[in-house]
């Protein structure tokens, strides 16, 4: 049985730079390690999700990150949670939104093992979003069988 989880995310309010939110979101604990690599959806890439999975150098990274936002592009990162494995792929957007695809090692909530433990990945991206004045319009997550 496959199973799919997403949880969608809506800012407002003062323009923040997407590259910023992903500062954001490493400063406050989540990491570029994708099994001792980085994911990323590369510069030209937009619509095909061809992820790069890759050795390179952050500041390398955060350079073509900014070369996407500035011609409109979809930026696309895998992120994981400090040390634990636990992550996925964060789509984020010029018009301030933000989907996270809880596809790497999905946490369960584990007296079910079956459905995704929301509340644990809610925990670990709303302070780090609202740490730096950044406003949520709306949170709203799917899961599928």
């Amino acid at each position: 049985m496959s199973r799919s989880a997403s949880i969608d995310i809506e800012l407002y309010g003062q323009e923040i730079k997407i590259v910023d939110i992903i500062y954001m979101l490493l400063s406050f604990g989540w990491s570029l390690n994708d099994n001792g690599k980085v994911s990323y959806l590369p510069p030209g890439v937009d619509d095909n999700f061809e992820w790069i999975h890759d050795d390179i150098k952050e500041s390398n990274l955060f350079s073509l990150l900014k070369k996407k936002e500035l011609v409109g592009e979809l930026i696309g990162i895998v992120l994981t949670w400090r040390d634990t494995g636990i992550g996925g792929q964060f789509l984020l957007r010029k018009d301030m939104s933000i989907s996270f695809i809880l596809s790497v090692n999905r946490k369960k909530i584990s007296d079910i093992n079956i459905f995704t433990d929301v509340n644990w990945y809610l925990e670990k991206i709303i302070p780090a979003l609202t740490s730096k004045d950044v406003n949520i319009e709306s949170i709203s997550w799917e899961e599928h069988v």
